[in-house]
């Protein structure tokens, strides 16, 4: 089992199957985005060069996080949070993952370059 998979089978198998949404998102958004887990923050972590997302699991949602979330422009309002920088997208089903996304995690990655 590859070392992201086995970290998802500590969490429940509902949450595990919603981080695969944004996974998914960003594979096809930013196909040369390099995936790492980051066990002490138990996120997966995506970068171009520098980071610029990560998906964190809890235990009832998914947290889509962003780096510099605070710069991106976010016309659907999905973003929250009211930190320096960082913001957040909570996606708390298995529903498709919002067109809105993807022009975030495009955004969000040019940043990392």
């Amino acid at each position: 089992m590859d070392p992201i998979s086995d970290f998802l089978t500590s969490y429940d198998e509902r949450v595990a199957g919603i981080v695969e949404r944004p996974r998914k998102a960003v594979v096809r958004c930013v196909p040369d985005a390099e995936e790492q887990l980051q066990t002490g923050w138990k996120c997966i972590t995506y970068r171009r060069g520098k980071r610029f997302c990560s998906i964190c699991p809890h235990e009832k949602w998914v947290s889509l996080q962003f780096q510099r979330g605070a710069e991106l422009t976010d016309a659907a309002g999905l973003l929250t949070g009211t930190g320096k920088s960082m913001r957040h997208v909570r996606i708390a089903s298995h529903e498709a993952i919002d067109d809105g996304v993807a022009g975030l995690l495009r955004q969000a990655s040019d940043f990392a370059l």
